[in-house]
């Protein structure tokens, strides 16, 4: 098989819809879009987030609403904010902090060095403004494209998800970077903590590190990966992922991999 055979044959079997938000060309977009590096929308009542007394770093603003593929999961909200703790020279050390604290377990509380806020309708919503800060990526309006069969990470292979044992090497590569929803997860490093396959056992710092699924039933939603676009990046070429419980909706889980 040719290794354009291969990504078919792939995509074929275990293709997922995704929608996918990258940087747009366009000078002036509308303040209430989707961005990167960029937040604009909050109810009147909230404040900018804040972790050790330093403003979170507006990771990106993404409209559902407009998003050609949404998960099932998603269906009921229509905008989405991620703040993150950045600071001059990119991820902050206080979220690697978290994740010892937390057996780099995605227990971290929403709130604690990272914050994503969930809206049902933008109606309520107000204009918010950042706070004056120098976050180390630049801001840019977002176009959504939608992708019929995104393909997983050899990650997924190696770790045996996946019953097939067809890799071709430029998969990855193949698949697009930025802001995705649905689809799969780009793993490379480790499959996500909170996902439905765990193999144990886990350690950390060569300690064992006790784990147990969490009881709100995480389950993968959307990633953030680095954009060289906006010069945002995250451990290295890494990507944030985000969950949301299946069993309590109101709950959102967050994990990082680097490249």
């Amino acid at each position: 098989m040719s290794g354009k055979q291969d990504l078919e044959s792939i995509a074929s079997e275990w293709g997922r819809p995704a929608s996918l938000l990258t940087p747009s060309a366009k000078q002036r977009a509308p303040i209430d879009g989707s961005w990167i590096g960029r937040v604009t929308l909050a109810r009147p009542d909230e404040e900018w987030p804040l972790w050790k007394d330093r403003p979170l770093a507006p990771l990106c603003q993404l409209r559902l609403d407009h998003a050609p593929f949404v998960p099932d999961e998603l269906a009921d909200i229509a905008c989405i904010t991620i703040f993150m703790d950045f600071d001059e020279d990119g991820v902050a050390e206080t979220l690697l902090e978290q994740h010892e604290e937390f057996n780099q377990e995605i227990l971290i509380p929403n709130g604690r060095a990272w914050a994503l806020r969930a809206y049902d309708s933008i109606d309520d919503l107000v204009e918010t403004r950042a706070p004056k800060q120098h976050w180390p990526f630049s801001t840019k309006p977002g176009k959504w494209q939608y992708i019929e069969r995104d393909i997983p990470t050899d990650r997924e292979f190696r770790d045996g998800a996946l019953d097939t044992k067809i890799w071709p090497v430029a998969a990855y590569d193949a698949r697009p970077k930025g802001i995705r929803l649905g689809g799969w997860p780009s793993i490379n490093q480790e499959p996500l903590p909170w996902g439905p396959r765990r193999l144990p056992p886990m350690t950390f710092l060569g300690k064992p590190v006790p784990w147990e699924r969490p009881t709100f039933d995480p389950q993968y939603m959307l990633e953030v990966t680095s954009v060289t676009e906006c010069d945002l990046s995250i451990y290295d070429a890494g990507a944030f992922f985000f969950g949301r419980g299946l069993k309590d909706r109101s709950r959102w889980c967050f994990s990082a991999d680097s490249a």
